[in-house]
């Protein structure tokens, strides 16, 4: 395998990662600056952000509507966590 198809394949998994995701912040209209990391085999998904509560929702209802989205994806059960991001963001 040389180096150009190695980036296809990180490409694809990007983007089948992200998929699911870009799908929730087009359903909720969050827009919001986060990091994220899947471990597990995509079975375990960290949301870094600074406004956790924008994405769990009022009772829950956001990160409910997250886990169908990626269960649906994946076609197992995803374990969503959310870490508080603090301090500020520095542009150059």
């Amino acid at each position: 395998m040389d180096r150009q198809e190695i980036r296809e394949i990180i490409r694809e998994i990007k983007e089948i990662q992200e998929n699911p995701l870009r799908q929730y912040l087009k359903e909720t209209g969050i827009n919001d600056n986060f990091f994220y990391e899947y471990n597990n085999c995509n079975r375990e998904l960290t949301i870094f952000t600074k406004i956790p509560g924008i994405w769990i929702g009022f009772r829950g209802k956001g990160v409910n509507r997250l886990r169908e989205i990626l269960n649906e994806q994946f076609e197992h059960d995803v374990d969503i966590q959310f870490k508080e991001m603090k301090g500020n963001f520095m542009s150059l």
